[in-house]
C-alpha cells in the first residue's frame, strides 16, 4: 500500500516519508512486534530497492533504512502514536489508541491526505529536535551531525548486550567469535595460546571450489577504548606470518579513523561492536530467540 505518489524505491526516503508506513506496518503486525520485524515490513511496504536497504553508513557501519525508521519511531512515541517503552517488552514497539485511529483513517479513501496530515504534524517534532541537537552541540563547540549519524536510544539493548559480553573471559570470547564465524560458513579452529603467533582463530573459507585461509582476532575492550592503528598493523604481521589469504578483525568497542583506513586498505574486514550483536543475533549465536542474551555455555 502506497500513501505517496511520488515515493521513488531507488532513494532513502525522508523520515516524514516513512510515518505513514511505519504505523501501517505495526497495524499489520497485529498491532506490534520486534522492532527488526517492523522494519523489515516497512521496507516491504514501501517497496524499497535491496540497494536502499542494505546501504550503511556513519562511524558504526549502521543500515541506514534501519535507523531511520527507528529515528521514525522515536518521535512517533513523543506524539503518543506508539506505547510508551515502558508499557512493553524490550525491543517491541505496539500502536496506541491514537495510533489506531489513525489506521482507520490510512485505510480511508482519504489516505493520501491523512498521510500528509501526519507528516505536517510530525515535521515540527524533528525541527524541534534538531534544534535541541544545535543547541546542546554549539555550547560543546561540535558541529551538527547529519541525521543518519544521530545516536538513537538504545531500544534494543545494544549497549547492555555489550556489556555483558566486555565481562567475559577472554578466552571465552574468543571461543564465541570462533563460533559466530562458523555460524557464517567459516572452518575454524582457535588456536593455542602459547602459540598463536597473534591471531585467536585460524580457519578457511570455502567458496564451490576455491578455499581461502582466514585469520581472526578478536578484542573484548571497553566502549570508548578503540582499537588504533598499531593494533591493526601488528595484525597486518601476523596475517603474513601465518600465510592468509583473508583476515576478520572483530571488537566490542570501535575502531579509529585511521585504524579503520588501514583496515580496508589491506581488506581485513572490520566487526565492532554494533556490528558484532546485530551478526550474533542475526545467527543466533549468544543469543536464545534473536534477542535474549545466553553467553554461559562459552
Amino acid at each position: 500500500m502506497l500513501f505517496d505518489n511520488n515515493l521513488d524505491i531507488n532513494e532513502m526516503p525522508s523520515y516524514e516519508t516513512i510515518y505513514p508506513y511505519l504505523i501501517y506496518a505495526l497495524h499489520k503486525e497485529g498491532g506490534g512486534a520486534h522492532g527488526t520485524k517492523v522494519i523489515a515490513r516497512v521496507g516491504t511496504l514501501m517497496g524499497l530497492t535491496e540497494e536502499v536497504l542494505e546501504k550503511r553508513s556513519g562511524k558504526n557501519k549502521d543500515l541506514v533504512f534501519e535507523k531511520a525508521v527507528r529515528f521514525t519511531m522515536s518521535r512517533l512515541r513523543t506524539t503518543n502514536h506508539i506505547e510508551p517503552k515502558e508499557f512493553r517488552e524490550k525491543g517491541y514497539w505496539y500502536l496506541s489508541k491514537k495510533g489506531e485511529e489513525v489506521v482507520k483513517l490510512l485505510e480511508g479513501d482519504g489516505k493520501y491526505t491523512e498521510a500528509k496530515n501526519l507528516r505536517d504534524e510530525m515535521t515540527p517534532i524533528i525541527d524541534q529536535y534538531l534544534e535541541e541537537q544545535r543547541v546542546a552541540r554549539q555550547k560543546d563547540n561540535q558541529p551538527l551531525p547529519d541525521l543518519e549519524d544521530i545516536t538513537i536510544e538504545d531500544d534494543d539493548g545494544i549497549e547492555g548486550d555489550l556489556e555483558k559480553i566486555r565481562k567475559m573471559e577472554p578466552l571465552n570470547f574468543e571461543r564465541l567469535c570462533i563460533q559466530l564465524l562458523k555460524a557464517m560458513g567459516g572452518k575454524m579452529e582457535e588456536t593455542q595460546k602459547t602459540r598463536d603467533g597473534g591471531v585467536d582463530g585460524v580457519g578457511y573459507i570455502e567458496i564451490e571450489f576455491v578455499k581461502f585461509k582466514v585469520v581472526m582476532e578478536a578484542k573484548r575492550f571497553n566502549k570508548d577504548n578503540k582499537i588504533q592503528e598499531k593494533v591493526i598493523r601488528d595484525f597486518l604481521g601476523a596475517i603474513k606470518a601465518k600465510s592468509a589469504e583473508k583476515a576478520v578483525f572483530i571488537t566490542t568497542s570501535d575502531f579509529s579513523k585511521k585504524a579503520e583506513n588501514l583496515g580496508n586498505e589491506h581488506l581485513i574486514t572490520l566487526i565492532n561492536g554494533h556490528r558484532l550483536i546485530e551478526l550474533m543475533r542475526k545467527h543466533t549465536i549468544g543469543y536464545k530467540n534473536k534477542m535474549e542474551l545466553n553467553i554461559d555455555s562459552f
